[in-house]
């Protein structure tokens, strides 16, 4: 039975579930034709992985409630984010509270429990094979990024971080929607088209995007 262990992420690279998964031949296949593995995976899923998908799911939930509150609630104008009593505002200061606690959670003490859990080499190709995961860890760390701007008042840099951290945070919940059997397929193919094609086309996005600002400032200013 160690050949089929189970882990969060499949920290053992060398067991019959990744192969299964990641085999690049047709002849892996041939393990599912038994149905040991499908029993095994809904052993785990009724024994232990059910309880700590719906776990995470709810505090996922109750994080981006908490983070929606923070940001609709922040004031429109220009003017600080500290000093009112209101109470809206202090219903924004619990909500923006929660939520730095929850990417505290999230974002750091989660994570450190994963690698003590899986070791450094199996998190970190969790994060090369989730990206929704990866971008969630970005976003945790660019909203507790805005607590040093808020202490010295810097708006305008709070307003960018928390707009970059938004999306990714909406965007984990791609990775509870794979556990569904109808989207399951899908968030598959996601993750694959990011990992491969949509990252070749971001890198060359770039190395176009950098060569035509070059370009483009060198003709403003020197003609």
């Amino acid at each position: 039975m160690n050949h089929f262990r189970l882990s969060a992420c499949f920290s053992d690279l060398n067991s019959a579930l990744m192969i299964i998964l990641k085999g690049n031949s047709t002849e892996h296949l041939d393990m599912l034709e038994g149905g040991v593995i499908q029993r095994l995976l809904e052993e785990k899923w009724k024994t232990f992985a059910q309880r700590c998908f719906y776990k995470r799911l709810l505090m996922m939930l109750v994080h981006l409630l908490n983070l929606s509150i923070s940001v609709f609630l922040r004031p429109t104008t220009r003017e600080p984010l500290l000093g009112k009593t209101d109470a809206t505002n202090i219903i924004r200061y619990c909500a923006e509270i929660a939520t730095c606690l929850g990417c505290i959670g999230f974002g750091i003490i989660q994570q450190v429990q994963e690698i003590l859990a899986q070791g450094l080499l199996g998190f970190l190709y969790c994060l090369t094979t989730s990206p929704t995961k990866s971008t969630f860890v970005l976003s945790c760390f660019l909203i507790l990024s805005c607590i040093p701007c808020r202490v010295i008042g810097d708006r305008g840099t709070e307003d960018i971080l928390i707009v970059m951290a938004i999306p990714g945070s909406w965007f984990y919940l791609i990775f509870f929607a794979g556990a569904v059997r109808l989207t399951g397929p899908f968030v598959t193919m996601i993750y694959s088209m990011l990992v491969g094609d949509m990252f070749r086309f971001s890198i060359i996005y770039m190395i176009f995007m950098f060569a035509f600002t070059q370009g483009s400032v060198s003709i403003y200013f020197f003609y």
